[in-house]
């Protein structure tokens, strides 16, 4: 580049940066407002066509194996429950089936009677916490595609589609919206929870490394799980309040790899007043992820066989 070539870039430069700047202050905050005003408008929506008599539900088409979603709630949440099984009600691509498991003596609001007139299936069992979600399902469904979803969202319409789409290109995969990618130091150790590379932007896997985290929704084919999943005196002693831990661990057992299914971030919509007891911030702040990540991996020897099955090397993210 000549000299009057550089020249005219910086003189370019000098002028732009202060409209950059104006820019930067003068839209910022419009797109500020049309985010909130777009999850509004969303959830708006979904409130009201939870209400109207616009009826959809579960599929009818009797899929081999079944596609089930799964989850679970509790009272404080009951409240705006009925937004998050609208999302999935509504999905472009329906389960064949939608099972609730409520702890015994939790009241149902009306709302989620309506819903289950809609094929919601409300199920009432004793009370394992977050693992309420998916034991009694592995239980009851075996043979069934098990798909979790998290109480506190409103999913987006193609959400269950794209993952069963991944499931559908490698059925031997953990399929999950939302994931982050463990790391270990030089030395093969598994470095902390907060060291992780946060949501692995930019790889989608297949891997072993590959840790999905409920709140995307999770998807498990049949035969995912090593034996020991349904072990409430196992779980409940060693990571009482982490089912992804656990459930991870069970995977990796079975050397089943995670694949994620979009390259970026899925948007989350949280459940309006949801996110006051949310169980991640506990986990995450107290450290209490670190622990029961420790506690598990050391019980099955989790720690080497994650790293034979990665070569001992970290596959580096993908050009975006």
């Amino acid at each position: 580049m000549t000299e009057d070539r550089k020249s005219a870039l910086r003189s370019l430069v000098e002028r732009v940066a202060p409209l950059r700047w104006l820019h930067r202050l003068l839209y910022s905050p419009v797109k500020k407002r049309l985010v909130r005003f777009r999850k509004a408008s969303r959830i708006a929506r979904v409130r009201y066509l939870s209400r109207s008599g616009r009826r959809t539900g579960i599929s009818g088409a009797h899929r081999t194996p079944p596609i089930v979603v799964t989850l679970t709630s509790w009272e404080p949440r009951l409240p705006g429950l009925h937004l998050c099984i609208e999302s999935i009600l509504r999905q472009s691509f329906r389960p064949d089936r939608l099972i609730l498991w409520l702890a015994h003596d939790t009241g149902v609001p009306a709302g989620l009677e309506q819903q289950s007139d809609r094929g919601l299936e409300i199920r009432f069992c004793p009370d394992i916490r977050s693992y309420k979600k998916i034991i009694y399902a592995i239980r009851e469904a075996p043979d069934s595609v098990l798909v979790t979803a998290d109480d506190d969202v409103i999913y987006h319409g193609s959400w269950l589609r794209e993952l069963v789409n991944g499931y559908r290109s490698m059925p031997e995969a953990v399929h999950c919206q939302i994931g982050h990618r463990m790391r270990f130091d030089p030395h093969g150790s598994l470095l902390p929870y907060a060291s992780w590379d946060r949501y692995g932007i930019g790889f989608q896997g297949p891997s072993y490394l590959l840790f999905p985290t409920g709140v995307g929704g999770v998807l498990y084919p049949p035969g995912a799980f090593h034996e020991d999943v349904t072990r409430e005196d196992l779980f409940m002693r060693l990571a009482p309040n982490a089912d992804d831990v656990w459930l991870k661990a069970m995977t990796l057992l079975r050397e089943r790899p995670v694949a994620k299914v979009r390259k970026e971030l899925m948007p989350v919509l949280p459940v309006p007043g949801s996110q006051k007891q949310a169980l991640f911030r506990r986990n995450v702040g107290e450290g209490l992820n670190d622990a029961h990540i420790r506690a598990v991996f050391e019980h099955y020897g989790l720690e080497r066989k994650l790293w034979e099955l990665t070569g001992g090397a970290e596959p580096r993210p993908t050009s975006t």
